[in-house]
């Protein structure tokens, strides 16, 4: 497995907008889902108002570029 990310260190405060920007394959994608706990990181964390993100949760959104499933949810 190759490394994607590196020495991220990234504060957002609250009613603050980011915009996050690179050539394809630098890793975009990855940081937004790991900050959006639809996957984990091997080192390091993400906070959100002082609680560990380690699983989506209602309090974030992610508008993908694709259709995309959410698969521990279902139609019901």
């Amino acid at each position: 497995a190759s490394e994607v990310l590196r020495d991220v260190d990234l504060r957002i405060d609250e009613g603050e907008y980011v915009s996050i920007i690179g050539h394809s394959g630098c890793g975009k994608s990855t940081l937004l889902n790991i900050v959006g706990g639809l996957l984990k990181s091997t080192t390091g964390e993400v906070f959100l108002e002082g609680q560990v993100v380690d699983a989506p949760g209602p309090d974030r959104a992610i508008v993908f570029q694709n259709h995309s499933l959410l698969p521990w949810l279902t139609v019901y």
